[in-house]
């Protein structure tokens, strides 16, 4: 059936909304690392409160790095294999990007609260080891600050991305969470975090699932509509340019100067 130019007009708007949404929501990643610059201004650090015999028992083991590192792009995948499951419904996408926000919000907030660096976890770089492996922990180790350890948002956010999975495509999410299972031992067998920095985040990630996601669905909450495509669009826009515009006001602002995804070395209170 042939749409009106209204309904195919309101069609591309929300397919623009889903990819303005998801575009805010990697926007908001983008300040991971001033926040943790930010942490570190605190003048304290809990980390060394979160070693335990456990962690110092585990050896170092590179090999795990290979799950680790795919956790970067999981949010990505799931998101291009729920996507045919969900089709173009605007709510529902709102609701999981909504509740991921909220993950990350979270996340940030104890990262402020609670400055927890994994220093006393890392080895020193001669100890990483050469070739492809060792190579592939130091640019982990260098990838991200070091101060927002716990919880692990590697963790929580590949666990959050599980029960889309579960829900959206069911048959994969073995798959995943075999990769998953690899990747949480990864975060502690690369001793790039503590165990319990991927234990906290197992629980966030479960607890914004429940109590926020799940009740989104059953509200079937977030189903407003545009009456204009152009103030729709427009709206989204200005949120993901205020993202990107503020992050260097922001950095100028804490003294952080960058870069975005690495910082090579925070002195603590600097």
């Amino acid at each position: 059936m042939r749409m009106e130019p209204r309904e195919a007009f309101a069609a591309v708007g929300d397919r623009l909304e889903i990819v303005l949404v998801v575009l805010i929501g990697y926007g908001c990643h983008l300040y991971y690392n001033l926040v943790g610059h930010i942490a570190s201004l605190r003048g304290f650090d809990l980390g060394p409160h979160l070693l335990t015999p456990l962690d110092r028992a585990c050896p170092y083991m590179p090999f795990w790095v290979l799950f680790y590192q795919v956790a970067y792009f999981a949010p990505a995948i799931v998101l291009l294999l729920i996507l045919p499951r969900i089709g173009w419904d605007v709510p529902a996408i709102r609701r999981i990007v909504v509740s991921f926000l909220l993950l990350f919000f979270v996340h940030f907030r104890l990262y402020l609260l609670l400055p927890t660096s994994a220093r006393p976890i890392r080895l020193p770089e001669s100890m990483l080891g050469e070739g492809a492996l060792g190579n592939m922990v130091r640019g982990q180790y260098h990838l991200a600050t070091v101060w927002c350890a716990w919880p692990s948002l590697h963790v929580s956010a590949c666990w959050f991305c599980y029960h889309l999975l579960a829900r959206y495509r069911p048959p994969v999410r073995w798959i995943y969470l075999a990769w998953f299972l690899g990747m949480f031992i990864g975060t502690f067998a690369i001793k790039i975090h503590y165990i319990l920095d991927g234990v906290a985040g197992v629980l966030l990630a479960e607890g914004t699932y429940r109590w926020a996601l799940v009740r989104l669905n059953t509200a079937k909450a977030l189903r407003w509509e545009w009456h204009s495509q152009a103030l729709r669009l427009a709206c989204y826009a200005v949120v993901l340019t205020a993202l990107l515009a503020g992050l260097p006001l922001a950095m100028s602002a804490t003294g952080f100067s960058g870069p975005l995804y690495t910082i090579h070395s925070i002195q603590l209170g600097r």
